[in-house]
């Protein structure tokens, strides 16, 4: 299992897309409904939770990703 499956071109990719592509349904169609969104949110965790907690190298990869990304937000702006 590839961590890659959730980002596109290093970003990570919408719940909507992740829902359409990984499980086959249909979200967020006439409006933003937070209830759906958390059914698919949690259907695609027990559906890759195993794997992903199985992979050192993802888990690894998903907390650095974390890390690099609090650090860059405490960084002052210099533009």
């Amino acid at each position: 299992m590839n961590f890659s499956l959730f980002q596109s071109n290093g970003h990570a990719r919408k719940l909507k897309s992740l829902a359409a592509d990984l499980l086959g349904k249909k979200i967020q169609v006439h409006r933003h409904s937070a209830k759906e969104d958390a059914m698919a949110a949690m259907q695609l965790y027990l559906k890759y939770i195993t794997a992903i907690e199985q992979d050192p190298e993802i888990l690894l990869s998903h907390h650095m990703g974390l890390l690099t990304a609090a650090i860059d937000s405490r960084r002052p702006d210099t533009s």
